[in-house]
C-alpha cells in the first residue's frame, strides 16, 4: 500500500472518530432537551466536553493503532517520540505540584488562576496519555523506545493514582 493511501486510511479513521463523538453529543443533547430543568448550563457544558473527548479518544484508538503499525519501519520516529513522551509525562507530576502549591499557598491573581487551570487540564490528560503510551509501547519495534514508553505510562499512572487517592481521602483537588 502506498504511503498516501495509508495516511488517507488513518485520516478516515479519525474522521470516523470525530463523527462518532458528534453523533453521541447530538443524541445526548436531544435527550437533555426533554427536561432542561434537570441540567445546569455550566455543568452540562463541562459534561458535554468530557463526553465528546472520551468518545473521540475511544473511537480514535483504532486509527491510532493503525497509524502506529504503519510507522513501525521508522526507527528514528520511535526513538525521538519515546524521548518526547518521557518529557511530556514528566510534566504530570510538575502540574500536580503546581496545583497543590497554588491551593495550599492561597495564591491569587490571574496568572495563578491560569497556571492552576492549565495544571488541572494537564492532570486530567493523564487519563488519555497513560493508555496512549502503553499503545505506543505495544507497537514500538525499538526495545529502548518501548522501555521509555512504559516508564512514561508508569508516570501517568502514578499521577492518576495520586489524584484519585487524594480525591477519595481528602475530598479536594
Amino acid at each position: 500500500m502506498k504511503p498516501i493511501a495509508k495516511a488517507a486510511l488513518v485520516f478516515a479513521g479519525y474522521l470516523g472518530a470525530f463523527l462518532a463523538a458528534t453523533i453521541t453529543f447530538y443524541l445526548c443533547q436531544a435527550r437533555a432537551q426533554e427536561n432542561p430543568a434537570l441540567y445546569s448550563s455550566g455543568m452540562s457544558a463541562d459534561g458535554d466536553s468530557v463526553l465528546i473527548l472520551g468518545v473521540f479518544a475511544a473511537a480514535a484508538f483504532i486509527p491510532t493503532a493503525l497509524g502506529l503499525y504503519f510507522l513501525r519501519p521508522y526507527e528514528k520516529f520511535w526513538k525521538f517520540f519515546s524521548i518526547f513522551s518521557l518529557l511530556l509525562a514528566a510534566t504530570g507530576p510538575l502540574a500536580e505540584v503546581l496545583n497543590s502549591s497554588i491551593r495550599n499557598l492561597h495564591s491569587e491573581g490571574p496568572l495563578w488562576e491560569l497556571v492552576g487551570f492549565l495544571s488541572l487540564f494537564r492532570i486530567g490528560a493523564s487519563l488519555i496519555l497513560g493508555p496512549g503510551f502503553i499503545l505506543f509501547a505495544v507497537f514500538s519495534p525499538v526495545k529502548s523506545a518501548r522501555k521509555l514508553f512504559l516508564i512514561a505510562a508508569g508516570i501517568e499512572a502514578a499521577v492518576f493514582l495520586y489524584v484519585a487517592i487524594h480525591l477519595l481521602v481528602f475530598k479536594s483537588l
